[in-house]
């Protein structure tokens, strides 16, 4: 017989599809289950409500509730999804639609509901101050006023860099399409003001054909040097892909270095081996950051 499980819904805020799974069922015994998703994948919250009533938990918690919500939570609020999401006041919370979320709540069934949901003031405040400071009287209970162990400190800055990384290349690949839409938008106007520059020679209006030909000479020096910075903004994209292809690379190889120092009973000479995968991508950052000003 399974233990009664404690099941944790944490979610992933990016856009994604999936896939449906057929078979979730046979999952291995824990005291604790991490079920993650993308936000708008209707098919993943059917694959996490299968599981669910696989795992069948003792308790849920939902990041997408506050514990104060949760807690005032009755059977009765749990009957519909219209029910629920009038008493958790969801139309207004920002999550995506209660009909995407409504089959992972009926599948929780009659146990027992907690909320997760970190206002964004805390979370802020977390990160200036420490989550001790913000978590309250009952952090130590939980190790969060001791400093984590110097691998797994290692493991979190690098983890840290990856994604404020990647974040800087969704920025650098956005910029670069709105710049290139914006460079496709100037050459057409460049063509459409050459073809009436054309037409006003042929009828003589020597005004038009000049007044055109001078904007024509502020389109071709705009473009000129909005392709520039396209290129720049190509080779910065690159770079940083391949800054980000080689930290990764080194952190998978770290972690599995400190998996086998582990399973051989100490991790001595591992320290420090990910100071150069996180401060060689903070540097180039520094290096676009620059470049923008």
């Amino acid at each position: 017989m399974r233990t009664p499980a404690f099941l944790l819904v944490c979610l992933v805020a990016l856009p994604a599809h999936g896939a449906q799974i057929d078979d979730i069922t046979d999952l291995p015994d824990g005291q604790v289950f991490v079920l993650g998703e993308y936000h708008d994948s209707a098919i993943q919250h059917l694959n996490q409500a299968q599981a669910i009533r696989a795992i069948s938990p003792a308790a849920v918690v939902f990041e997408q509730l506050t514990p104060d919500v949760a807690a005032k939570l009755t059977t009765e609020d749990r009957v519909s999804p219209e029910q629920l999401e009038k008493v958790t006041g969801w139309a207004d919370s920002g999550w995506p639609s209660m009909d995407i979320y409504w089959p992972v709540f009926e599948a929780v069934g009659q146990a027992a509901i907690y909320g997760a949901w970190v206002q964004r003031e805390d979370l802020r405040a977390s990160v200036g101050q420490g989550a001790a400071a913000v978590f309250g009287p009952e952090a130590a209970r939980f190790g969060l006023d001791q400093s984590l162990p110097e691998d797994q400190q290692e493991i979190r800055e690098a983890e840290q860099a990856l994604h404020r990384a990647r974040l800087d290349l969704a920025g650098l690949i956005a910029e670069r399409r709105q710049l290139e839409r914006h460079n496709q938008q100037l050459a057409e106007q460049l063509e459409a003001r050459e073809h009436q520059a054309r037409a006003a020679l042929e009828q003589d209006d020597e005004a038009l054909a000049l007044a055109v030909a001078s904007r024509i000479a502020e389109v071709e020096s705009q473009l000129t040097s909005q392709r520039q910075h396209a290129e720049a903004l190509s080779r910065q994209e690159q770079t940083l892909r391949e800054e980000l292809g080689q930290a990764a690379q080194s952190l998978r190889h770290y972690q599995r270095e400190m998996k086998l120092a582990k399973a051989r009973g100490g991790n001595a000479g591992l320290g420090r081996k990910l100071g150069a995968c996180s401060t060689g991508l903070q540097r180039h950052m520094d290096e676009i950051a620059t470049s923008y000003e």
